[in-house]
């Protein structure tokens, strides 16, 4: 049994064979707390034809935080990441290299290879491959999965469900809530906005209950370019 065969899961659980309509151009600002310290979090997603590139820069009061990439290829399933790091400064901390054919991944932490199966996203783009499939997704759809993997080859199973909207909600935003199949107690929830192709108005991840990190939107269009008049 070849190592990509080794480790696919059911494609309930990674998506594959589920519909993804990857967004458009975005950048936006977001406000971001973590430990009780509020900073900055700009998203940039640049997709060009089959390929796209995605970065995450954050900064809090006290320091700034490691600035996140990811590079890869689109497909009617979404993304597939190829490339990912972590840099402060000019060299980058952390990388992650998938070579989806092979079903394996490199991980420079481990300086190792590993079995990693298709349509796993790295450390960023699995926020856009929630978004991409929320966009795909029927309105009646109450489930998605989200397969993603950490810097030592860890595979994550995130399943997201549908929650009822808040009061304070927007009309027709997506709220999701994403627990890991296994349990144990991580918890990511999404409020994501139709008016702006659904990417995030607020994200919010916890671990048994406690606050980890929070993003709420502070700078952002209303249509899918943030550089639109």
């Amino acid at each position: 049994m070849s190592p990509a065969a080794a480790v696919e899961p059911p494609e309930e659980r990674t998506g594959r064979g589920l519909k993804a309509l990857p967004p458009t151009a975005w950048e936006a600002r977001y406000t971001l707390t973590m430990a009780g310290e509020e900073g900055v979090a700009i998203l940039h997603w640049r997709p060009e034809g089959d390929r796209y590139t995605l970065s995450l820069e954050r900064s809090l009061a006290s320091r700034a935080l490691p600035t996140w990439h990811s590079e890869g290829q689109l497909s009617a399933e979404g993304l597939q990441p190829l490339h990912f790091r972590a840099q402060r400064g000019p060299r980058p901390r952390e990388r992650m290299t998938f070579l989806p054919e092979e079903g394996q991944a490199h991980f420079s932490a481990l300086n190792a290879t590993q079995p990693v199966a298709a349509l796993t996203q790295d450390r960023l783009s699995w926020l856009v491959q929630l978004v991409a499939l929320t966009q795909a997704a029927a309105p009646e759809t109450t489930e998605l999965p989200v397969t993603r993997v950490g810097w030592r080859g860890n595979t994550q199973q995130l399943v997201f469900r549908r929650q009822p909207p808040q009061a304070e909600d927007p009309p027709g935003t997506v709220l999701w809530r994403g627990e890991l199949r296994e349990g144990g107690g991580f918890e990511i929830e999404a409020w994501l906005d139709p008016q702006r192709g659904h990417w995030p108005r607020r994200l919010r991840q916890r671990f048994e209950g406690e606050p980890r990190s929070e993003w709420v939107l502070q700078a952002g269009p209303a249509d899918l370019d943030p550089r639109a008049p």
